[in-house]
């Protein structure tokens, strides 16, 4: 049979060049398969219930396409095109294609149910994340956004058959060509591994490749398959349901020189003591959640790793400071070799092979062999993540477990041994950023170097003139060479396939101020590229959206106009059965949509609106952020109060719950000022002159009737946000002795819960 010629071939050198992109269309009746050449050129082949004419040509051109060196790439073609293809070419009527499809995309059988003779390349695969091709589109700048346009389960109409589809079809090859431009390189990568090892990796992303590669190298060493190594997994897990981390080999050599390092090996014994249960395949849950106070910062941690509680602001050395970026290289990989930390399963043969790719990617970097130093880093840096994978051969949790815990431990050991010498002001999961007096910069370099001496790890430091934060996740960091480092929201690039444009031009705009000095009003009125002022929002297709009651696809873009019409956009829900109210697509007030990019720059973009969020960010991220501020509140915290910030000339006072370690105190909103919660144990009785803060044994209500302020002078608030501005040393009194009651109503006091035990007075 024709198809046997082309299922299957080996291609041994695992070509990732000469690429043809393939889609199909699959209707009741209609069979659509659409082929674009390298060179742009499009051949589209339809077979229908009436017509069959191009079905030799399809088995034909299948045929000559692999013997003339070309390769199949699609987008989810592995999971869709590939199966459909080789089912229709195995019984060549548009209904076993469609049935095909239906049991796919409805039934939802899982791949392996389905045979599949086709070769392609998988563009999806490669990508981090499930993420549609039109989103694709949307991220790539694509001209033309289209949602499907006929009903998936009615036969198309003659003109849908002959032009409508075919268009669609077009379309959707030209976003996976750009898809397939845009990641060559990776491909390129995949392409180099899949030579090494003799192993298609084309159509797999990094953690894919990393399991293919060990695995590989394991059934070698010990002759054990993928599944049998998952199912050994399984069984020490079933065998004991937890893990522990035990102390890493340098613990016991720390030496304890002041409070904050015996906090830590505090911290680290209470862990390792610990037994940390396995639910449902995963580690539980909040079991190794922590926030810790060092220095003067608060941290949190837990299986996802270490990091600072972080308020928008800056931080800009003086000139008798210094700030600076101290990274650990290779943090996990390094834990992983130091501690000899490995998958039971894997009996003994992971470290050994781990290790020579850690070595062979080192002298790849040293002879300046790019592409298999890539290649190998993509190995090292993703298996840490499949130890926590319930369906990988290298599943661990106790690896996962030990991984973080240690790596989080060996980052606050080195702020608590800083921390008579510097601040750390940020960090996250591998590595601090500092600011210290230049006298003490010497002391900070040594104590930097005994912790690297301690524990094996290899630190990277950069000398940072600004840094400028929304949140630990989002951040411009200016180094003292002028190169710009971003992350989150200012991380982005153009195009860029992991995050959708949310007006780029904002965060532009304040990235070549703070860089270049450029006026944020410039940057944004002399930019005439319509995708940096694109914003846009996916709807679930359970909802249909409509702008001016003219209706759109669900994946939007659009941009803010002075258009008299500009309006939002409207999302309704589909059926009954969709939970939600018809309502605004977020953020598209003023709007106007853009399913197709306009030929030229549009007139009404609402310029004023970009730039008054461009100031509003960068006004965010200037504030001068406070060092000492989160020790006072900390210091707080001892006295027995609930540290916040609170605004003064506020008519009311927030009613919000105050938690512990969840606030940056060094981003103090302007003119706000250190207060209190009250509440569960603490009241206020506030005058005009003074706020005392009091211990109580139950919940009163509130706060006192307005009579209460004009006879006595005071207020009594629980469960409110209080200034501490006229607090006399910050000092918790006592209330016993005090009859708060005579301030309540008969009602009021029938309302009081008497609080447990350790409420009351000592």
């Amino acid at each position: 049979m024709a198809v046997a010629l082309i299922t299957r071939r080996k291609l041994v050198e695992y070509q990732t060049d000469n690429i043809i992109v393939y889609d199909l269309e699959v209707f009741p009746g209609y069979f659509l398969a659409g082929f674009e050449f390298p060179n742009g050129e499009v051949h589209q082949l339809i077979i229908s219930q009436d017509n069959d004419t191009h079905l030799q040509y399809l088995r034909d051109f299948l045929v000559w396409l692999t013997d003339q060196g070309y390769a199949l790439a699609g987008f989810n073609s592995t999971g869709f095109d590939d199966v459909v293809l080789t089912a229709f070419l195995a019984d060549p009527k548009p209904e076993v294609a469609y049935q095909t499809s239906f049991d796919i995309i409805v039934n939802q059988h899982p791949r392996w149910k389905f045979d599949n003779q086709i070769n392609s390349i998988d563009l999806m695969q490669i990508l981090p994340g499930r993420i549609s091709l039109k989103k694709i589109g949307v991220c790539l700048g694509h001209s033309k956004l289209q949602e499907l346009p006929v009903d998936f389960n009615k036969v198309p109409s003659l003109e849908e058959q002959q032009t409508i589809l075919p268009e669609y079809n077009i379309n959707d090859l030209r976003i996976t060509r750009k898809l397939l431009n845009k990641i060559q390189g990776e491909l390129d990568l995949r392409g180099a591994m899949s030579r090494k090892y003799n192993i298609d990796l084309r159509s797999k992303g990094d953690a894919q490749i990393a399991e293919a590669v060990l695995t590989l190298e394991m059934e070698q060493r010990i002759g054990k398959t993928k599944k049998e190594l998952n199912e050994a997994a399984r069984i020490i897990c079933l065998g004991k349901p937890w893990v522990t981390v035990t102390a890493p080999s340098w613990w016991d050599s720390i030496i304890v020189k002041n409070p904050d390092i015996q906090k830590v090996v505090t911290l680290g014994a209470e862990i390792f003591a610990k037994t940390i249960p396995i639910h449902g395949d995963y580690l539980q849950r909040g079991v190794l959640d922590r926030t810790v106070f060092l220095g003067d910062r608060y941290y949190k941690m837990g299986i996802g790793g270490l990091h600072s509680i972080d308020g928008p602001g800056r931080w800009i050395p003086t000139r008798d400071e210094f700030l600076i970026n101290v990274d650990v290289a290779s943090y996990y990989p390094s834990t992983i070799l130091l501690q000899h930390l490995a998958p039971p399963q894997t009996e003994g043969s992971f470290l050994e092979i781990y290790d020579q790719i850690y070595r062979d990617r080192l002298k790849a970097k040293q002879e300046g062999n790019k592409t298999v130093a890539d290649t190998l880093k993509i190995v090292l840096n993703s298996t840490f993540g499949l130890t926590s994978s319930v369906y990988s051969a290298m599943y661990s949790p106790e690896m996962t477990a030990n991984v973080t815990v240690i790596g989080q431990l060996g980052l606050l050991l080195l702020i608590a041994m800083l921390k008579d010498t510097c601040d750390c002001v940020s960090a996250n999961t591998d590595g601090v950023l500092l600011i210290g007096n230049k006298t003490n910069r010497e002391q900070v370099d040594q104590i930097i170097h005994s912790w690297e001496t301690l524990t094996g790890y290899v630190m990277e430091t950069e000398e940072i003139e600004s840094y400028r934060q929304r949140d630990v996740n989002s951040f411009i960091q200016l180094a003292a060479g002028g190169q710009i480092k971003t992350k989150g929201i200012f991380n982005y690039k153009w195009p860029d396939l992991r995050h959708t444009p949310q007006a780029n031009i904002i965060a532009t705009a304040v990235k070549d101020f703070i860089q270049n000095g450029t006026p944020l009003h410039d940057t944004i009125i002399h930019c005439q590229d319509i995708n940096q002022f694109i914003l846009t929002q996916s709807v679930s297709r359970d909802w249909v959206t409509s702008w001016n009651d003219e209706p759109l696809g669900n994946m939007l873009r659009f941009y803010k106009s002075t258009r008299p019409e500009a309006g939002p956009i409207i999302r309704r829900p589909v059926g009954a059965d969709v939970k939600g109210n018809a309502g605004n697509v977020p953020n598209s007030e003023n709007c106007v949509p853009l399913p197709d990019l306009p030929e030229e720059f549009p007139k009404d973009i609402d310029t004023d609106w970009y730039i008054n969020e461009a100031e509003a960010l960068f006004a965010t991220i200037n504030e001068k952020k406070l060092r000492g501020a989160n020790r006072t509140a900390e210091y707080l915290t001892t006295l027995g109060l609930r540290p916040c910030y609170v605004d003064p000339k506020a008519k009311t006072y927030s009613r919000a719950a105050v938690k512990y370690g969840e606030y940056d105190f060094s981003s103090c909103p302007p003119g706000w000022v250190f207060g209190t919660g009250t509440g569960s144990a603490l009241i206020a009785k506030i005058s005009d002159a003074t706020t005392t803060v009091l211990a109580v044994d139950r919940a009163y209500p509130s706060r006192t009737r307005a009579t209460i302020k004009k006879q006595q002078g005071f207020t009594l608030l629980y469960g409110a946000r209080v200034p501490l501005t006229n607090t006399a040393g910050y000092v918790v009194q006592s209330s016993y002795g005090l009859d708060l009651d005579q301030y309540y109503t008969e009602a009021e006091l029938k309302k009081l819960q008497v609080q447990l035990e350790k409420w009351k007075h000592a």
